[in-house]
């Protein structure tokens, strides 16, 4: 991953929390959307986010469905987040490529 990529999925990932369990929890659904998607549209990059929230879900007690919903609402790529998954369950072995 280039750095801008590790760069936007940060910003993804601490945007889909703010947005669904943080400060703006309350914000409509479609503005919340539209602020992820202005990060980016790369499916690959919310399969990533998608992936890590998947991995805290089932290591945490604290809910991240709401998260993990925004997200695939985004355009997250599925496959690219099981494999994110398996890679954080496997304990990050090599570095990380979708």
């Amino acid at each position: 991953m280039s750095e801008p990529d590790n760069l936007a999925i940060a910003r993804i990932s601490g945007a889909a929390s703010r947005l669904t369990l943080g400060l703006d929890r309350d914000m409509p659904r479609d503005l919340a959307k539209a602020e992820l998607k202005a990060i980016s549209r790369d499916p690959h990059i919310l399969g990533i986010a998608l992936g890590d929230v998947l991995h805290q879900m089932a290591t945490e007690s604290r809910g991240h469905q709401l998260t993990a919903e925004l997200l695939r609402q985004c355009g997250a790529n599925e496959n690219t987040a099981a494999k994110r998954l398996a890679w954080q369950q496997a304990g990050r072995p090599r570095r990380f490529t979708p």
